[in-house]
């Protein structure tokens, strides 16, 4: 049945520090979820003020800018709310809204998974969608760079803010927009790189480690993956080595939150260094190996000393062998 009378609006500030936001106004409800490496980005639909049937009847409500993440350009906000004028018209009783509703998002790029539709008494629905968020590019000998998110799905070129680290050692052919990159590759890179960007709230200053570029180098015959290489802001490159999707140890490796450990209590100390560094590498169960140029890379075993011409500079959790750190000394 036709909409009798244009439905009133009224924007909201959602406040980006909040983990769940309200409009105390009928026309409008915004919600801002964190979740994981995405952002909810919620839109109302909302009845209007005639009588009898009319009362349920949908009327999409425009995301504003202000509730949509900042990663998330206006021009794709505006096409993320052209998917719903689909139930334009539909009641609120009709029991395949719901479903239709999150296939219509769905055919957005930037929308991973549609996180709830609630009916909100007595004439709405609130809709809440997980939105993708860019976090590595891969350059192109010719056009816009690649533009990947967590799960290495590519999302729109416009998507891509300066100063995105770059991903490189990926070989197959790039995906379609909306779609992950095929073979493992690119996932296991940018899922190292979704890790150790969790060390910003364990590391004091670490914008200085901050990676600039993930290398998806060598294959590991022993464990059947891709050694993975953060190049860092400071300018030395952390051997990661390689990366289970659950983030358990490896046949050879540590478990990734082993290795973030490692870091989180070597990083400092590196820091404080003024020799420049060839390379740090967190693949042994012994712990951090850091290697100045015109040294050797020397491992400093569990419970023993360190080999000749290093010294042991940072030890975490008193006798665990995790987060034992040795310098090699230039010769």
């Amino acid at each position: 049945m036709a909409v009798k009378q244009p439905p009133r609006t009224a924007s909201i500030v959602v406040p980006r520090n909040a983990a769940v936001a309200r409009s105390r106004t009928p026309a409008l409800v915004g919600v801002l979820l964190a979740v994981a490496a995405y952002a909810g980005l919620c839109a109302a639909l909302w009845r209007t003020s005639g009588r009898g049937s009319d009362a349920f009847v949908m009327v999409p409500q425009a995301i504003t800018d202000a509730q949509a993440p900042d990663w998330l350009p206006a021009a794709e906000v505006a096409r993320v709310n052209d998917l719903a004028s689909a139930v334009q018209g539909r009641s609120i009783l009709d029991p395949t809204l719901a479903d239709d509703l999150a296939a219509c998002y769905a055919e957005s790029p930037w929308v991973s998974h549609t996180l709830h539709i609630r009916r909100a008494y007595p004439d709405r629905l609130e809709v809440a969608l997980a939105i993708r968020r860019p976090i590595a590019v891969v350059d192109r000998a010719s056009g816009p760079p690649i533009v990947l998110d967590r799960a290495a799905v590519r999302l729109p070129a416009s998507a891509a803010p300066d100063g995105l680290p770059r991903l490189e050692g990926v070989a197959t052919p790039p995906p379609a927009i909306g779609e992950p990159w095929a073979g493992g590759r690119a996932a296991d890179g940018l899922r190292v790189l979704a890790r150790y960007g969790t060390l910003a709230d364990r590391v004091e200053g670490f914008e200085r480690f901050e990676a600039r570029k993930v290398l998806v180098g060598e294959w590991s015959r022993q464990d059947a993956r891709p050694v993975v290489e953060i190049r860092t802001a400071a300018g030395f490159p952390i051997v990661w080595g390689i990366d289970l999707p659950g983030g358990e140890a490896s046949v050879s490796e540590p478990s990734a939150e082993q290795k973030l450990a490692m870091l989180a209590e070597a990083l400092p100390r590196i820091g404080g260094e003024t020799r420049k560094i060839a390379y740090a590498s967190v693949r042994q169960h012994s712990g951090v190996v850091v290697k100045f140029d015109g040294g050797s890379p020397v491992e400093c075993p569990a419970g023993g000393s360190a080999d000749a011409g290093t010294r042991r500079v940072s030890r975490a959790g008193g006798s665990s062998p995790q987060a034992a750190v040795a310098w090699m000394e230039p010769r």
